[in-house]
């Protein structure tokens, strides 16, 4: 029987989900790299079930989400519960069953090739290894081919799906929630997860890939503001639900009135009114000197003690500011993590031709993750720890580690698929070696209809928690509900990517 709307249950949650302070950076990474990992396993694992024109395509397909189910969705969610306490063994077991399945595949292949191509087509072969195979892999055409990009982008709305639900039941670990103030919980990195993975694509980036075909900057603020109306209207449908049912809420979050939405909204339609006068070129620096003014005025000018204690100093929520604080205030804060992540969408979208042009940029990437690790540790050391409360510099940067991470473990895996492929250890047909990524994919389906994907998941959570006492549910019952809640979401989305719907309100 439901507790929802009992008043002392209510207060119960509001504790449960407060004053937590996070967990480490290696850890949070850890769990992060679950769906890289999960990607490159799915791979791997679709052409033994999915390979021959004699199986049926209605089969294939569904055997085919069946698999990317198992290797993109229940990793992630394991690590976050089971395995929590785990991580490196449970990690270790994935990557040595990717290795596995690259070993057996290189075997059977090799066996396969070997009796067809007898006599002549030694002859062939040996002629073709005068030239080393890798530098022929080198030149491979891949053109148009950023896969990774999109499982990254998908993996933050899988990730937050997948956490939001957890995090209501008992075997979510505290230390992977929201932080009160300062820290590095799990889920801190969702809203900015959400803004560097819109950045990333937005006009403004791709322009690099396609300047001739560059809109005007007041077309692309018109567009952006009808492209917020929808996350206006969820950000206040969301309001009237919580305050009209009496759902628990963490206040200190965002304030008593804003949200999420509301959030994405703002710094959609700031950083678009920006852009008439900023040129996209100069969005790095506009981001670094955005956020250092930001981090000047947090520390030195009161702003931070504002949003801990309100404008009295008493933790007021009596006027509209007051009661908002932390969701306006730190709105500053995402607003330079938007523009840092377009300056990192035009480094990606720069045209690139062949296999060895990726292989440089996985450098460059490298790079870039190493320095943005050694700034947050002297910034979160030296100047002020992070906080996702207030969008801090620390939080900027973390927040920009996190991604650039994430797009290097992608990139690596789409690159070792690609060679995978090319070496002949992927039992694909033909010699298209970017087929395994062009295969329909729960990840891409899930970059295609992202919104609808997370408005599934918020409305499933909810009426979770107001038909069952999630805090009092078993292990079984959690792990049941949480399977069947990301079973539903999912093969929506699934649904819709095969029949090629992509819901847009704009």
């Amino acid at each position: 029987m439901s507790t929802f709307g009992n008043a002392s249950y209510t207060k119960l949650r509001e504790e449960y989900v407060s004053k937590r302070n996070g967990t480490t950076v290696y850890e949070n990474n850890l769990v992060f790299a679950s769906v890289p990992i999960g990607t490159l396993l799915c791979a791997l694992l679709i052409p033994w079930f999915c390979n021959g024109s004699r199986v049926n395509t209605t089969i294939q397909t569904s055997v085919r989400f069946a698999v990317a189910f198992f290797c993109l969705v229940l990793p992630p969610l394991l690590c976050c519960t089971m395995f929590a306490d785990h991580l490196e063994g449970a990690l270790t077991s994935f990557v040595c069953a990717c290795v596995g399945l690259l070993v057996f595949g290189d075997a059977v292949v090799s066996r396969r090739t070997e009796r067809r191509d007898r006599g002549d087509g030694r002859k062939e072969r040996a002629k073709s290894e005068v030239t080393p195979r890798w530098k022929h892999m080198m030149l491979l055409d891949m053109k148009g081919r950023r896969a990774y990009i999109c499982w990254s982008r998908a993996a933050v709305n899988l990730g937050s799906a997948i956490a939001i639900l957890a995090y209501d039941f008992a075997i979510f670990p505290g230390r992977f929630g929201k932080t009160e103030v300062y820290g590095t919980g799990l889920m801190d990195h969702g809203v900015g997860g959400f803004i560097i993975s819109h950045a990333i694509v937005c006009s403004e980036a791709t322009e690099v890939a396609r300047p001739a075909k560059r809109g005007s900057p007041c077309a692309s603020l018109v567009k952006a503001a009808k492209s917020s109306i929808p996350l206006l209207m969820l950000g206040l449908a969301r309001l009237i639900a919580i305050k009209t049912i009496g759902y628990h809420e963490h206040v200190t979050e965002y304030g008593v009135h804003w949200n999420f939405f509301l959030t994405l909204s703002v710094v959609k339609i700031a950083c678009a009114g920006i852009f008439l006068i900023l040129p996209p070129k100069m969005s790095g620096i506009f981001a670094l000197v955005l956020s250092v003014l930001y981090q000047y005025l947090l520390i030195n000018c009161g702003l931070a003690d504002f949003l801990k204690y309100g404008s009295d100093g008493t933790d007021s929520r009596e006027t509209l500011i007051d009661a908002n604080r932390e969701g306006l205030v730190s709105c500053i804060g995402y607003i330079a993590l938007y523009f840092a992540g377009v300056q990192l969408g035009r480094i990606l979208m720069k045209p690139r031709q062949y296999l060895r042009d990726f292989v440089v940029l996985l450098i460059q990437l490298n790079i870039v993750t190493a320095v943005l690790y050694v700034c947050m540790q002297v910034l979160s050391g030296e100047v002020e720890a992070v906080s996702r409360k207030m969008a801090n510099l620390a939080f900027v940067v973390w927040t920009l580690f996190v991604c650039c991470l994430m797009l290097v473990e992608f990139l690596i895996v789409e690159l070792t698929i690609i060679c995978a492929t090319s070496y002949g250890q992927l039992p694909y047909s033909g010699t298209d070696y970017t087929q395994p990524i062009r295969e329909p994919c729960l990840l891409s389906a899930i970059n295609r209809n992202g919104l609808l994907f997370f408005l599934l998941a918020n409305i499933l959570t909810g009426l979770v928690n107001m038909s069952m006492d999630t805090l009092a549910a078993s292990s079984g019952v959690a792990y049941l509900v949480l399977i069947t809640y990301m079973l539903v979401i999912c093969l929506v989305v699934w649904i819709f990517h095969i029949k090629n719907i992509t819901t847009k309100v704009w």
